[in-house]
């Protein structure tokens, strides 16, 4: 089972008995058996068929659409979960502050740890690079503080205190001369952002499809504000895993030369993917996602989008049966 991503501009998706066919200007560009598909990603103007549309809820396959910029616009799912004891257990959780607190601590610790870890293991390997040093000790100072926090707001500028010291040395972690002088997201002004930002909306739906399996609701988060139309559990979830999948297969990508600045276009101010480079990098994505990995302190090794369903369950069990939740953490 495969994600099916849709990329081409000005393409349609119609259905053939159950097979998704996509063409372009009459032609046939694509034909997939449905067995083969997970889920659909759109990105950009693409056309579909209701009777697609239909087939597709019918089979349980979602339906998510991005922008052509990488933005997530939002998703088409089955039906949801009839488990409303459960959303309720969660509704009461995110009423219980303590247990917001608790919660939001862990968030939040685990993202400044995998941050702290990274610029660790690039500074072990590199003897000019006393700054990195410097910003994941400053890292692990704000760590450390969490534990006197009381409320979210507090951790909240944690975060994007050490947000901002790690993004300060991220550009050190490359080996070649791609521009980045920090994060920045709308519009993302050079290549590194542009693959962050599109990594990141990649792994939100990627969290957000676990979240809707479990049954719980991906709008009722803890750490971050629950607004309307924000998939507030969702974005508190994926923080664990932005270092370890998104920004170490940026990284990767860049070191190994898989894609170079020449693979990007500007538009303006912002820098954008070619359709070329955006397939390149999608088959990455994959490929990370595929890629097995040790699973916390257990012997087995899971894929990273079956760790992602994983850790969504424990977090269920967390909700539920007050268990104790352990985030991914770099090694």
């Amino acid at each position: 089972m495969s994600t099916l991503y849709i990329t081409k501009q000005n393409t349609q998706l119609t259905k053939k008995g159950k097979r998704i066919v996509v063409t372009e200007k009459n032609d046939i560009a694509a034909d997939v058996p449905l067995i083969n598909v997970e889920q659909v990603i759109i990105i950009g103007k693409v056309g579909i068929t209701g009777a697609t549309i239909q087939l597709l809820l019918d089979e349980n396959i979602p339906i998510t659409y991005l922008s052509y910029y990488g933005h997530y616009k939002g998703r088409l799912v089955p039906e949801q979960s009839k488990n409303s004891i459960l959303r309720l257990k969660q509704f009461e959780g995110y009423q219980d502050e303590n247990l917001k607190l608790k919660i939001s601590k862990i968030i939040v610790g685990a993202k400044l740890k995998n941050m702290k870890n990274i610029l660790l293991k690039k500074s072990r390997t590199a003897s000019d690079l006393e700054d990195v040093q410097n910003k994941a000790e400053e890292i692990k100072d704000l760590i450390n503080k969490l534990k006197d926090a009381d409320d979210e707001n507090q951790l909240r500028g944690y975060e994007g205190i050490g947000s901002r010291y790690y993004f300060s040395q991220f550009n050190k972690l490359l080996n070649y001369n791609f521009k980045f002088n920090g994060r920045n997201r709308r519009p993302p002004t050079d290549p590194v952002n542009s693959m962050l930002s599109f990594g990141y909306s990649l792994l939100l739906n990627e969290v957000l499809t676990a979240i809707s399996i479990s049954g719980l609701d991906p709008y009722i988060g803890f750490f971050h504000s629950v607004e309307y139309g924000k998939p507030s559990l969702a974005l508190d979830l994926m923080e664990e895993f932005r270092q370890p999948i998104i920004d170490i297969l940026v990284k990767n990508i860049i070191n190994k030369k898989i894609i170079d600045e020449d693979d990007f276009r500007k538009d303006g101010s912002k820098v954008l993917f070619t359709d070329e480079s955006k397939k390149i990098f999608l088959q990455e994505y994959e490929r990370k996602l595929e890629k097995y990995v040790k699973y916390n302190d257990e012997k087995e090794n899971l894929s990273w989008r079956k760790t992602i369903q994983h850790q969504i369950k424990l977090f269920r069990k967390t909700i539920v049966n007050n268990q104790k939740y352990v985030p991914i953490e770099v090694r």
